[in-house]
C-alpha cells in the first residue's frame, strides 16, 4: 500500500504530535532542533491553545466584547505559559509511566532530558503567575497560582491515589481565571462564569474518562480496570466509557443553557448543537466496543476538539454580534451615501475569488508536499 505524504498526512502528524502523543522524526542522537521541537511537544500545543480557549471565553463574557489588543496579546502569553508549565510538569513527573504507555513522547526517547524538563516547568510557573499579577490583577493572579498548584497536587498525588475526576475541579477555574482578569469585583456576584466553571468541569470530566480506556488495561481478582481510579473507585473500559458519554451528554446540556443566560446569538447554538452530535456520536461507539484503541482515540480526539469549538465559537459569536455588526453597519452606511450600492457586486466578487485563490494555495502545497515526501524518501533508500 503507497503511504500517503500529503498534506492530510502532515496536518494529523502535527495534531498527534499536539496532543503530547509525541513522535521523534528520527533515533537517537537527536539534534538541537529536535531536541527544541521535543520541549515545544511537551507542552501539549493543541491541548495549550485550547487551555487558552477556556480561560478567553470566561473574559470575553466578563466585558461581552473583545479586549483591546495589549490585553489580548498579555493573556495569550500568561495563558499559554500557564498550560506549558502543567503539561511539561505532567510529563516529568509522568516519564516512568509513559515508557510503557506513551513511549514517543520527548522524556521516554531521551529527546529532552529530566533536569531540564523540570527546569523548564519551572520557569513557566513563575513567569505564568508572576506576569498574571504584573498584566491583569492580583486576583488573577491568585486564581492561577492556586489552579497550578492544584495542578501539580494532582499530578504528584490525586490522580493515583482518588483518581481522574479531581482534574474537572482544577480545570474548571480556567474561566474563572479569565473571568477575573476583567471583572474580578463580579466573580462571586454573577452567576455566569459559575456556569462556565460547570460547563468546563463536565466536559473535562467526559473527556477524561474516555481518555482513561486509552491506557493499559488490568485484570485484578477476574475483572477488567482501567490503570487509574475514577473517584476512589475503578471503572472497567466500559464503565469509563459510559462515564464519558454522560458527562459529555451534560455538557451539551449546559451549552444549551449557555445560550439563554449569556449574551450569544444564533452562530453559537447552532455550532453548539453541531459539535455536540460531533463529540457524542464516537463516544457511544466507543461504549459498545471500549478496549477498540481507534475508536478509543477516534472518541478521545473528538472530545478534545469539543470544548475547543464551544470555547472559540462563543469567541466568535461575540466577535459578530458585538462588533464586526457594528462595522458592517458603518461600512454599509458609507457605501450607501458617500460612493454608491453598485459597488457591493465587486465586493462580493472580491471575497469569492479570495476564497478561489486560497483554495488553489492548498491544492498547490499539498502537491508541493507530496513531492518534497517522496523525493526524500527516494534519497534516503538510495544513500
Amino acid at each position: 500500500m503507497e503511504e500517503d505524504y500529503g498534506l492530510k498526512a502532515l496536518i494529523g502528524n502535527i495534531l498527534h504530535k499536539g496532543i503530547g502523543h509525541g513522535n521523534p522524526a528520527s533515533k537517537a542522537p537527536y539534534k538541537p532542533v529536535e531536541r527544541a521541537t521535543a520541549a515545544f511537544e511537551m507542552t501539549r500545543p493543541i491541548l495549550t491553545i485550547m487551555g487558552t480557549a477556556l480561560i478567553a471565553t470566561g473574559a470575553v463574557l466578563a466585558i461581552q466584547t473583545i479586549p483591546p489588543i495589549l490585553k489580548i496579546i498579555y493573556g495569550i502569553i500568561c495563558a499559554f505559559l500557564a498550560n506549558c508549565y502543567i503539561h511539561t510538569f505532567n510529563d516529568f513527573s509522568d516519564r516512568e509511566r509513559d515508557k510503557q504507555v506513551w513511549p514517543n513522547r520527548a522524556l521516554p526517547t531521551k529527546r529532552i532530558s529530566p533536569q531540564n524538563a523540570l527546569i523548564l516547568s519551572i520557569c513557566y510557573f513563575i513567569l505564568a503567575v508572576g506576569l498574571t499579577a504584573i498584566f491583569f490583577n492580583i486576583t488573577t493572579g491568585i486564581i492561577i497560582l492556586i489552579s497550578l498548584s492544584l495542578g501539580t497536587l494532582y499530578t504528584v498525588f490525586l490522580r493515583d491515589r482518588v483518581g481522574y475526576l479531581v482534574l474537572p475541579f482544577i480545570v474548571g477555574i480556567h474561566p474563572l481565571g479569565g473571568w477575573a482578569a476583567f471583572s474580578p469585583h463580579t466573580l462571586f456576584k454573577n452567576p455566569l462564569p459559575w456556569i462556565l466553571y460547570a460547563l468546563i468541569f463536565f466536559w473535562q470530566a467526559g473527556h477524561i474518562m474516555i481518555h482513561s480506556t486509552l491506557h493499559p488495561v488490568k485484570e485484578v481478582n477476574g475483572r477488567r480496570i482501567t490503570q487509574v481510579k475514577g473517584l476512589f473507585f475503578t471503572t472497567t473500559p466500559r464503565q469509563a466509557a459510559t462515564l464519558g458519554f454522560i458527562f459529555l451528554f451534560m455538557t451539551f446540556c449546559i451549552s444549551i443553557y449557555l445560550y439563554f443566560i449569556a449574551p450569544l446569538g444564533y452562530i453559537y447554538i447552532v455550532v453548539a448543537l453541531l459539535s455536540a452530535i460531533y463529540a457524542l456520536i464516537p463516544s457511544i461507539r466507543l461504549i459498545k466496543e471500549p478496549e477498540n484503541i481507534q475508536r478509543a482515540l477516534h472518541a478521545f480526539n473528538a472530545a478534545s476538539l469539543y470544548s475547543l469549538i464551544l470555547c472559540f465559537f462563543v469567541l466568535v459569536d461575540v466577535l459578530v454580534y458585538k462588533v464586526l455588526w457594528e462595522y458592517l453597519v458603518s461600512f454599509y452606511n458609507l457605501l450607501r451615501f458617500n460612493i454608491g450600492l453598485w459597488m457591493f457586486p465587486l465586493i462580493i466578487a472580491g471575497i469569492a475569488t479570495i476564497f478561489g485563490l486560497t483554495f488553489f494555495g492548498i491544492f498547490i502545497l499539498d502537491a508541493i508536499i507530496k513531492w518534497f515526501m517522496k523525493q526524500r524518501e527516494f534519497s534516503l533508500n538510495n544513500r
